[in-house]
């Protein structure tokens, strides 16, 4: 998979003469919702810092029309931990401050890496739970822009205001968060 942030790659990409945080070969995505979802992945910037030097999380995303072969459930599960971790890596330092978001559309495969500080606040279940949403009310009547532009959303408003929310909101209500985002916050929290 071609590297987005590589202006060599843009093209392979399906970014033209763009900077990016989406690879999409095949243009899955048309250009509007591939210009709004870029725009939302430019500064996921929490009010502190995530670990020793590193003020923002990375997240990023993968689009392709379908995987070469195997049992489509891990190969999605490798092939976006081998991206977040490898290909791309666009973690600074050993933060583990990114997140990959791949899509297989033909397999109906959606799989999200996130690195060790991201999973601190995106844990297993938070990111479970933004999925089903997504797949309950945008992925299943195959609207894949609309899917992956609410689960960055949730996933970029979850990164920013944990911390926020920890410092300001600690026993209180915490106003205008998303139902799982909120339940994710609380969670680690607790932890």
């Amino acid at each position: 998979m071609p590297n987005p942030s590589t202006e060599s790659d843009h093209g392979q990409c399906g970014r033209h003469c763009k900077f990016t945080w989406i690879c999409d070969p095949c243009q899955i995505l048309n250009s509007t919702a591939a210009d709004e979802i870029d725009e939302m992945l430019v500064d996921v910037k929490p009010p502190k810092s995530i670990c020793r030097n590193v003020d923002r999380y990375r997240i990023s995303l993968a689009v392709v029309n379908r995987m070469k072969y195997g049992f489509a459930t891990s190969q999605a599960k490798t092939f976006a931990r081998n991206l977040r971790k490898y290909n791309w890596n666009f973690e600074t330092g050993s933060c583990g401050n990114n997140v990959v978001i791949f899509l297989s559309r033909y397999d109906r495969q959606i799989y999200t890496s996130a690195g060790e500080a991201a999973f601190e606040v995106l844990n297993q279940k938070c990111i479970t739970g933004i999925y089903k949403k997504a797949k309950e009310v945008y992925f299943l009547s195959d609207d894949f822009e609309g899917g992956l532009k609410f689960m960055v959303q949730e996933y970029k408003y979850g990164l920013i205001s944990i911390i926020y929310v920890r410092t300001v909101f600690v026993n209180r209500e915490i106003p205008q968060v998303n139902t799982f985002v909120k339940r994710c916050i609380q969670q680690s929290r607790s932890h």
